[in-house]
């Protein structure tokens, strides 16, 4: 190893490592678009499928219906289709290893790990921060918002996108969305409520998926729900750490409730 390598960090991740990460991303994107389509085509076809056949209305009305119906079906079939071409893509790429890299193609030097553990403590300090704002948003909302009509203790789902600085061998990846947006690598962990999650809200719990193993240099560190999503759920490299540029979050809060409801009547009385 250069003595260089070993004093500076890299400026730059490994084109190979990046590209790797991209395709497989969205890829995993694909499959997930796909699934969203399938369900919101699915569900729309399965409310109106009923009226194309009902006796009741006119026929001109049925026939319309039958025609949407029949148009929705052909596009859930295609895209089922589509989701057995995602499969058989994702095999094509894990056997070509384009979705792949080496240990060794992967810089280990202590400046590295050094950087990586800097990196990994302010993104423990930014997960904190997070978790504090949401649990005081949900306190207040529950405490003074109006309750007759939505439930605001309804869970608080967050779910994260990385940036990274690319260098410029791949500054294409800072335009390439939509012309002028950079791409990002989607962090996909399982729903969890950051305000209610007692294994997030204590800030003592360990999520790291190195310890235990005696060789990694990141062994004994403590790390928070979001580190641990980067390498368990992004399947990050830890390498890749220091070149990350920001990392976003998505707030969403979901409640489904009847805004109104007519009042019961009793029908009117006729008189002879």
């Amino acid at each position: 190893m250069a003595d260089d390598e070993a004093t500076t960090p890299p400026s730059y991740p490994p084109a190979k490592v990046l590209d790797a990460i991209f395709l497989r991303d969205s890829h995993e994107e694909l499959g997930q678009v796909l699934w969203r389509a399938k369900h919101e085509v699915s569900y729309f076809r399965g409310e109106i499928c009923a009226l194309a056949a009902e006796p009741e209305l006119p026929a001109p009305f049925r026939a319309a219906y039958g025609r949407v119906v029949s148009l929705l079906a052909a596009i859930e079939q295609a895209i089922m289709v589509g989701e057995e071409e995602c499969c058989a893509l994702g095999e094509e790429l894990h056997s070509s290893g384009l979705l792949g890299w080496e240990e060794s193609e992967l810089n280990a030097a202590p400046v590295l790990v050094e950087a990586a553990k800097d990196v990994i403590r302010q993104i423990n300090e930014a997960e904190a921060r997070l978790i504090d704002v949401v649990k005081s948003a949900k306190s207040a909302l529950t405490g003074h918002a109006e309750q007759g009509l939505i439930d605001w203790s309804m869970p608080y789902n967050c779910e994260f996108t990385i940036l990274f600085n690319p260098g410029p061998t791949r500054g294409f990846y800072e335009t390439c969305g939509e012309g002028e947006e950079p791409m990002r690598v989607r962090v996909r962990p399982p729903f969890r409520d950051l305000a209610d999650d007692s294994s997030c809200t204590n800030g003592t719990y360990n999520w790291n998926v190195f310890e235990g193993r005696e060789d990694h240099p990141l062994r004994d560190g403590h790390h928070g729900y979001l580190v641990h999503c980067l390498f368990d759920h992004a399947h990050m490299p830890w390498q890749l750490l220091p070149h990350i540029q920001e990392i976003e979050v998505e707030l969403t809060f979901n409640d489904f409730e009847t805004a109104w409801a007519a009042p019961i009547r009793q029908p009117p009385t006729i008189r002879s």
